[in-house]
């Protein structure tokens, strides 16, 4: 037995969502990335370190997710030298790709 249903349309389609769960159409666009977490100081010789670094995804239905299959620009095994001032870090889903560019400091 199902309690928790709610119908929705949006367009021409119609939703179901039954508890957070949604069984209509689950196409969704990627709108913005976020970063936090990131480290923003290093000593030259370093590589970025991603450790507690979170990327999370935002979408058009309001949506997120936390995502793992990110990049970055230098790469996370790259050795930073003080010329270095940034990190670009890229999603892409569904040939939509998104940036959000970091500050850096090495010396």
């Amino acid at each position: 037995e199902v309690s928790d249903v709610q119908m929705y349309k949006e367009d021409s389609a119609v939703h179901a969502m039954i508890g957070n769960n949604d069984l209509g159409d689950s196409s969704k666009t990627l709108v913005s990335i976020s970063v936090r977490g990131f480290k923003t100081t290093y000593t030259v010789g370093d590589t970025i370190d991603l450790s507690g670094t979170t990327v999370t995804a935002k979408y058009d239905d309001g949506s997120t997710d936390t995502v793992t299959t990110y990049t970055t620009n230098p790469a996370a095994d790259t050795q930073l030298t003080a010329e270095d001032t940034s990190v670009v870090f890229s999603y892409t889903e569904n040939d939509v790709t998104k940036t959000v560019t970091k500050t850096i400091t090495v010396s």
